[in-house]
């Protein structure tokens, strides 16, 4: 009862999203805040931490699985690319990958993911119940399926940055895009 009550707020909320993106004027670019939602996710150190948490900070996010051996691993490098170029240009952001599989990716295997892959401290892993990583993904606009029969997903491949206040500033829609706007978007740390 408890998880649909939170999908029917989050459904409502994104209703909500969508009539403001509409009403929004040209000069005043306003979208949904990802923190506004009660969203509660395990980390790499399975600790509970809500979306809510990296609030006023500079996030990469995006969703991955840890058995992907197509684009995730690809996904990867280009996170650890655009990490390296906000360092070049003394820049710092937090990495937030969530797992859409979220029956196999426990926050044991997240924390063992990390470290074999050389991820520091600004590098978060989450999983979570089946109903918030479905509203996530859904707010993030990101799509997966388990293909049947098979412990791979389809899915796609989106890098979204978000603004300390959790509005969505850019996003790469494709894993070979050049991410020179999104980090031209993060000011240097002083």
């Amino acid at each position: 009862m408890m998880c649909i009550r939170s999908l029917v707020l989050s459904l409502s909320m994104l209703a909500g999203f969508v009539v403001t993106l509409a009403a929004a004027s040209a000069e005043a670019p306003a979208g949904p805040s990802l923190y506004d939602l009660e969203l509660s996710f395990r980390n790499d150190l399975d600790q509970a931490v809500p979306f809510s948490h990296w609030k006023g900070s500079y996030v990469v996010t995006t969703m991955v699985y840890l058995r992907c051996k197509a684009s995730c691993p690809l996904t990867i490098a280009k996170l650890k690319s655009i990490e390296k170029s906000l360092a070049s240009e003394n820049k710092q952001v937090e990495f937030v990958l969530t797992s859409f599989d979220s029956e196999s990716d426990t926050p044991k295997d997240l924390a063992a993911f990390k470290e074999g892959h050389g991820l520091n401290e600004h590098w978060h892993l989450l999983t979570g119940t089946k109903e918030s990583v479905r509203s996530l993904s859904f707010l993030l606009g990101f799509s997966y399926q388990k293909v049947d029969g098979s412990e791979e997903f389809n899915h796609s491949n989106r890098i979204l940055l978000l603004g300390p206040d959790g509005v969505v500033l850019k996003s790469l829609d494709r894993l070979n895009a050049d991410h020179g706007e999104l980090v031209s978007l993060v000011p240097a740390i002083k």
